[in-house]
């Protein structure tokens, strides 16, 4: 008998143990993309850093440790030293306070297990939007007409929305009127 009970005391002892282990891990995975939001936030708000790049119809600011991997008209894969990519892509018809991307993240986003954040000044809309996948976590930025996306570790979120929302903000490209 006493040994069912140490049993039972055990196996409650190893669920508590879980269960800690969970909630701390979704704690921090909330305090990370809190931060990650504030960045984005202030970084948005900040002097655009300027463009460095000329790329087909836009110019850049490409930090040191990314390089253009692949480019068209309107879009570039960007590859990190590590082999991390960022995909952008320049809907050239839409302004920069243009809400399309925006709205589109938003009509897929299941609001619960995804955080999704806007930025607003008199020229510019921007937004952050943030979902976890299996292990890592995809980050999409978005400044009017303009997309970056990269799949990132829980690790690097803030750095990369810091580098990301950075980038977004320098880009430079004409509006194309349709018709």
């Amino acid at each position: 008998m006493k040994e069912n009970k140490l049993g039972l005391l055990v196996i409650a002892l190893l669920l508590l143990c879980l269960i800690t282990i969970s909630v701390m891990s979704i704690e921090k995975v909330e305090n990370v993309v809190d931060e990650a939001m504030t960045m984005a936030e202030s970084t948005f708000h900040e002097t655009p850093t300027e463009p460095n790049q000329e790329v087909e119809n836009f110019t850049i600011y490409i930090p040191d440790e990314l390089k253009i991997d692949e480019q068209s008209k309107n879009n570039a894969v960007l590859v990190s030293n590590d082999g991390q990519s960022y995909i952008l892509f320049i809907n050239d018809i839409e302004n920069k306070q243009s809400k399309l991307n925006y709205e589109t993240v938003r009509e897929h986003s299941n609001g619960e297990s995804d955080w999704l954040e806007t930025f607003e000044d008199e020229e510019r809309f921007g937004y952050l939007y943030i979902q976890p996948l299996e292990d890592d976590f995809e980050v999409q930025i978005g400044i009017g007409g303009i997309k970056l996306t990269t799949i990132s570790s829980i690790q690097n979120i803030v750095d990369d929305v810091e580098m990301m929302m950075d980038i977004s903000n320098s880009i430079d490209y004409q509006i194309v009127e349709e018709g």
